[in-house]
């Protein structure tokens, strides 16, 4: 079953080896199914927890969440204010397809006391994590599959 519009085509490739009409059914066919545009999802990923307004604590373990789609590995970091960019998870990511990182954050943890975070994620595939400074680089003129947290959250 195929929908083009508003219209919905059922289409069954059943015949018999023996029909003499068979090469004929099978250009139909090829015909019919040219018309139809077959969509394939971009590559997606979207942050799910913490997205705004919570409060964590140091020397708590939390887990980051997201949804994804065709993603394989995703970097994640915690951004803070507009200019520094720590590493969450490990370096090269971890497998998109777990949606989850458990983060334990440090007691020492310099972004502590601090309400303007969020957490960043990025296709593994086309980018990577360089330094607390330059936070992570992608590949120019790539769509880079990556989402911020919508608001910020705290740690304490």
């Amino acid at each position: 079953i195929f929908q083009n519009g508003k219209q919905t085509v059922l289409i069954s490739k059943t015949y018999w080896d023996d029909d003499p009409n068979k090469q004929q059914w099978d250009k139909i066919l090829d015909q019919i199914l040219s018309t139809f545009k077959f969509l394939t999802p971009e590559p997606y990923i979207r942050v799910i927890s913490p997205n705004g307004g919570e409060i964590w604590k140091t020397g708590e373990t939390y887990t980051v969440t997201w949804t994804d789609h065709n993603v394989e590995n995703v970097i994640i970091t915690l951004l803070w204010g507009t200019s520094r960019s720590y590493l969450v998870g490990p370096q090269n990511g971890v497998y998109a397809s777990l949606r989850k990182f458990d983060w334990e954050i440090d007691k020492n943890a310099p972004y502590a006391g601090q309400n303007d975070l969020n957490i960043a994620l990025y296709d593994a595939a086309y980018c990577g994590y360089v330094d607390e400074n330059t936070g992570v680089e992608c590949v120019k003129d790539e769509n880079t599959h990556s989402d911020i947290s919508d608001n910020y959250f705290s740690v304490e």
